[in-house]
């Protein structure tokens, strides 16, 4: 039996140029009540499985099917004919609609079931040669699912940005548009100063703490104004 072949990484700089280890990060951005909230719901208390000996679990949260019980590889199996009841009814869990509301329309999202698929979404996506992007305005995401799903997947990259401080904050029009990169750091025996690239995304803080929102109201709480 022969090798099995091994997924192609992204190797990119471990100390990202883009951030600044010197410069000062306002008192603004930490003294502001939202980030406490963004830092408490994905450091402290995140839903994401074996991350904090806080995490809270989405479900507990009051939601019975979040996700509509199926990840997107198993999604992408299982279609059907196009546009039949099966196909509509796969993969739509009642919160994973409700968070895609808030997106912007045409918000990319380029998710990578293996590691291997990372690197053509980034491409595709603009995101490979050069991050942050020139345009600060418009939500992206590209980043390796792994065993988790589309959304979980997002959030457990946010949680190891801001645990790791690999991100910035841009102002934008009302706003801040975070970019956030995270990656897998070499050993500390290691000598290679490169890393692995797991994501890049834009979001803004508004669309995080919609998100939040939504979360803790659990699911009696969606025809209310949380999103």
């Amino acid at each position: 039996m022969g090798a099995a072949t091994q997924a192609k990484k992204i190797k990119i700089a471990k100390h990202a140029d883009w951030i600044d280890p010197q410069e000062y990060i306002e008192k603004k951005y930490f003294e502001d009540e939202d980030m406490r909230k963004m830092y408490s719901f994905f450091l402290v208390h995140c839903p994401c499985e074996n991350t904090s000996s806080m995490s809270i679990g989405i479900k507990n949260y009051g939601w019975s099917d979040p996700w509509g019980a199926i990840s997107a590889e198993k999604k992408d199996k299982q279609k059907s004919k196009k546009g039949s009841k099966k196909e509509k009814e796969i993969g739509v869990g009642i919160l994973s609609k409700k968070l895609y509301k808030t997106m912007e329309k045409g918000f990319a999202d380029g998710y990578a079931v293996n590691l291997e698929e990372l690197e053509p979404k980034m491409i595709e996506l603009g995101l490979l040669e050069k991050f942050p992007p020139e345009d600060l305005k418009t939500e992206i995401a590209c980043y390796y699912q792994g065993k988790d799903n589309i959304w979980m997947g997002k959030f457990r990259h946010i949680r190891n940005c801001l645990a790791h401080s690999r991100f910035k904050i841009y102002e934008i029009e009302n706003d801040y548009m975070f970019a956030f990169e995270d990656v897998l750091l070499p050993s500390s025996k290691s000598k290679s100063e490169k890393a692995e690239l797991r994501a890049r995304m834009l979001f803004k803080k508004s669309t995080i703490m919609r998100w939040i929102s939504i979360i803790e109201a659990g699911e009696k709480g969606i025809t209310s104004d949380n999103g």
